[in-house]
């Protein structure tokens, strides 16, 4: 399992990618108003996403300003439940 990206919710993506550009030097890739990823480094793997990108995961699952601000994704080889004792 590898840490593929780090995603962190906000109500303005636009600021927070300029705050993260500006402190990194790095540039953001603008996938839509309301998503941008940071594809190359020193930022690789840090996206950026506004509350309503992440409405699909749930109600409550993330919350922009609070402990719940960030979404970790991971890349796995396999799902499948190892059954065998």
């Amino acid at each position: 399992m590898n840490l593929k990206q780090t995603r962190l919710v906000t109500e303005n993506v636009e600021k927070l990618t300029r705050f993260y550009e500006y402190v990194t030097g790095a540039s953001a890739t603008v996938l839509s108003s309301g998503y941008v990823e940071f594809q190359r480094s020193p930022c690789a793997g840090l996206a950026i996403a506004g509350t309503a990108t992440t409405r699909t995961y749930g109600a409550g699952v993330a919350e922009p300003a609070a402990n719940r601000s960030a979404i970790l994704d991971f890349e796995v080889a396999d799902l499948t439940p190892n059954t065998s004792g």
